[in-house]
């Protein structure tokens, strides 16, 4: 089997063996598609999902167990202790681990970043004594060959316990109350039903106010001004069926989040700016239209009008806003005509 053919099969075995519920079939034709054969037609790829379980089942026998859950979908789940001595880690894994805790720290969230070196330290020490000696200089190379780029914004600092305080009442499902800091020093009380976090330049709270109707949008808190928070014994009530904080988030354009401002955006780059456009990724929803002049059109749906202005101005007179109207009249008069550099 070629070495790729096996690393496939390897990963796979790992999903499986990893997922509590199992796999369904679409689920392990989506992995397949994310590891690189989404030029395969959906036949090749459903023949390729067969091969891939029917040759996990030669291997492990009873271990590779299929089941049918509530919507009559069968779930593959692999029950094996043989991977256990299998070397599954090598430096590159290592190396990446210590990339994202990297990226991490530099966003602001260490308690991400910690528990994140807390994981690479344990798989450092599960590797046997014959292979650790050649990780760690094979590590050690691949770590002082990449750099995390240093980008300029705010680093705020958040207390550490504020952030343990936070993440227990998402983990336990129970309201916090705090006192939230206005930007003019004022302090008003707050009861909120944490849903999550964001991370960006600014560490932001998504939460529902604790007296908002059950099916009420959450709101978003700068965490850097929250002061005192407080588990209660009240439970926090549930999001709405279908709501995901993945899904939430792709309605900001930055972190922001503002219902009134959630609308379709559309943008016209200039012939001179259009590669330049097409190359950058402004919303993951977002669609491009080529038009004959060379130009492009770039649309999506977002919220955050400040943050797509403070972003707009990097481009000069190379981005016309043809919606929303709002956007349009926050650049008006703010396109320089004089950057010779685009972004």
């Amino acid at each position: 089997m070629a070495y790729e053919k096996a690393r496939e099969l390897l990963d796979l075995a790992l999903a499986l063996a990893g997922s509590h519920y199992g796999l369904s079939a679409s689920e392990i034709e989506a992995r397949l598609t994310e590891n690189g054969s989404s030029k395969q037609s959906e036949t090749a790829l459903e023949r390729q999902r067969q091969r891939m379980l029917a040759q996990l089942g030669v291997l492990f026998g009873a271990g590779l167990e299929v089941s049918t859950d509530e919507e009559n979908h069968r779930r593959w789940t692999l029950r094996t202790k043989d991977l256990a001595n299998m070397p599954l880690v090598d430096p590159a894994d290592l190396a990446a681990l210590d990339r994202a805790t990297d990226v991490l720290a530099k966003r602001n969230d260490r308690d991400g970043a910690v528990r994140l070196e807390r994981m690479k330290n344990a798989l450092q020490m599960a590797l046997d004594t014959r292979r650790r000696a050649r990780f760690e200089v094979d590590f050690e190379a691949l770590r002082d060959a990449q750099a995390i780029v240093a980008q300029p914004g705010p680093q705020i600092g958040i207390d550490e316990a504020i952030e343990r305080i936070v993440s227990e009442a998402i983990l336990k499902g129970r309201c916090l109350s705090f006192g939230y800091k206005g930007s003019d020093g004022s302090l008003t009380p707050r009861s909120v039903e944490p849903v999550g976090v964001l991370l960006g330049p600014r560490k932001y709270l998504v939460a529902r106010v604790a007296t908002a109707p059950s099916g009420g949008e959450p709101g978003h808190w700068r965490m850097d001004r929250i002061v005192d928070p407080v588990i209660a014994d009240k439970p926090a009530r549930a999001m709405p069926d279908g709501f995901t904080l993945a899904e939430h988030a792709r309605r900001c354009f930055g972190v922001f989040w503002n219902a009134n401002e959630y609308e379709d955006v559309e943008w016209r780059f200039a012939p001179r700016a259009a590669a330049s456009a097409a190359n950058w990724r402004f919303h993951p929803d977002q669609t491009l239209e080529h038009h004959a002049d060379g130009s492009i059109t770039v649309r999506f749906r977002a919220s955050g009008h400040y943050e797509m202005a403070w972003h707009l101005y990097q481009w000069g007179d190379t981005v016309e806003v043809i919606a929303p109207k709002a956007v349009a009249d926050l650049v008006k008069g703010h396109r320089r005509k004089d950057f010779t550099v685009l972004p």
